[in-house]
């Protein structure tokens, strides 16, 4: 149920609920730098520092209720909570690197419009006025973000011609009917990502070093409070994630149905049934069965009858028996390690679960580099649909200059320039880009 949105790509995996508006313990500090109507940073450690001089470069962390002291008696309590509107934030040290990156840019943005305001000889006003900057500042923020969807995200993943059909000046949907509710199938092929995670990633230049996907993934509140805050070692240099000045980033594995070996064991996700298979993938098995979602074969049907010459792009989709048999051929490759039996190849390969052909049409059409053309619609006109019910930008609330100072950003690289130019992050240990 967690997963339930009132409104889609709007953020609020960041935002939640919106302001608090609760100022009862301000203090005139806090008010001079706009802590209300700001998003809350917390500082890592260096080494073993862990004051007032490290860099605001982690999540807000807080020790749980039943926490106990670190390495004994007299030594801070374990970090075993995290204070964001979604926990999931927190689901690898990565993911709560990028929570950091949009909470910077969020507060980059309302410092903006709260010299915009100081200029134009506008007072500011109590509660009211740092609301103002809150919600001013996020619709800013959401606005970009869409923009960084559509026109950074989605041209790199989608295929070329569902990219061009959904993403023009007059966006032209299969399904008819209007809305912003995803689809059970948008939901499935959106698992594709899971494949895209490497076994191991360069974060900064300060050791010189890979971090292995396990260390990625369980250096969170909940797995290794021991290690929280985050150290130096897990500061983000964004040069290696996106292309700035040059550089050559971490690039993804390519989509296709193979998982980095972490994401296979049982290390970070143990066995759900009474299987006991353990592993991401099997996980997303065992979700797609679960849901009442469309076939291949009909639905591939049912995208022809609406628009036959997206299906003519791929031959997966146009040759039934060409798909059959190129599936059968892959299963029958790797029979030895799944077990699957003559019979359990040729029922997989006339219906093979959304999921996984999904993975498969990207890796055996696009070499990996992009979703094919079934995968590409299914993501494609939920968000599509989503983008065009928003409408024109939300930002009304500050009319002056300030307002266009963020509206070039399409990229995430753009993004990252922008927080270093406006937040100034410490860049005393780790670079920011």
């Amino acid at each position: 149920m967690r997963n339930h949105r009132s409104v889609l790509l709007e953020l609020q995996t960041l935002y939640g609920s919106g302001f608090d508006g609760c100022l009862t313990t301000l203090t005139e500090t806090d008010r001079r730098s706009l802590w209300p109507s700001k998003l809350t940073l917390a500082r890592m450690r260096i080494g073993e520092i862990n004051d007032e001089r490290c860099p605001l470069r982690d999540i807000p962390r807080a020790s749980g209720q039943h926490s106990t002291g670190r390495h004994g008696a007299g030594r801070a309590p374990l970090l075993t909570n995290v204070l964001l509107a979604d926990d999931r934030n927190d689901n690898s040290a990565l993911i709560s690197q990028i929570t950091v990156l949009f909470t910077m840019f969020h507060n980059s943005v309302v410092d903006l419009l709260h010299r915009e305001r100081e200029d134009s000889g506008r007072p500011a006003v109590g509660l009211r006025y740092f609301a103002e900057l809150f919600f001013g500042a996020k619709e800013i923020c959401v606005d970009v973000y869409r923009r960084i969807v559509r026109r950074d995200l989605l041209a790199r993943l989608l295929h070329p011609a569902v990219y061009a059909r959904y993403f023009s000046a007059s966006p032209s949907f299969l399904d008819p009917q209007s809305g912003t509710t995803i689809t059970l199938e948008y939901a499935q092929a959106l698992r594709f990502g899971h494949s895209m995670v490497r076994p191991h990633y360069r974060i900064n230049d300060f050791h010189n070093r890979r971090e292995e996907l396990i260390d990625v993934l369980l250096t969170t509140s909940r797995s290794r409070p021991w290690r929280l805050p985050l150290d130096e070692t897990w500061a983000v240099q964004w040069s290696k994630f996106f292309p700035i000045g040059g550089s050559r980033p971490n690039f993804s594995r390519r989509i296709g149905p193979s998982f980095s070996p972490d994401l296979v064991s049982d290390l970070v996700f143990a066995g759900i049934d009474e299987t006991n298979s353990a592993g991401l993938a099997y996980r997303d098995l065992v979700n797609a069965a679960s849901m009442p979602a469309w076939s291949i074969p009909p639905l591939i049907a049912e995208i022809a009858r609406s628009e036959d010459s997206l299906v003519r792009e791929s031959r997966l989709l146009s040759d039934e028996a060409y798909r059959q048999s190129t599936l059968s051929a892959w299963l029958a490759d790797g029979q030895e390690a799944s077990g699957l039996t003559k019979e359990d190849i040729a029922v997989i390969s006339r219906d093979p679960p959304l999921a996984l052909f999904v993975l498969f049409e990207a890796a055996s059409e696009m070499g990996g580099e992009r979703l094919g053309v079934l995968g590409s619609i299914l993501i494609g006109e939920s968000i599509a649909k989503v983008l065009q019910a928003a409408g024109a930008p939300l930002c009304t609330a500050f009319p002056g200059k300030t307002r266009d100072a963020p509206a070039h950003i399409a990229s995430m690289s753009e993004l990252v320039e922008f927080v270093q130019l406006h937040s100034k992050p410490d860049e005393s240990v780790i670079a920011f880009l």
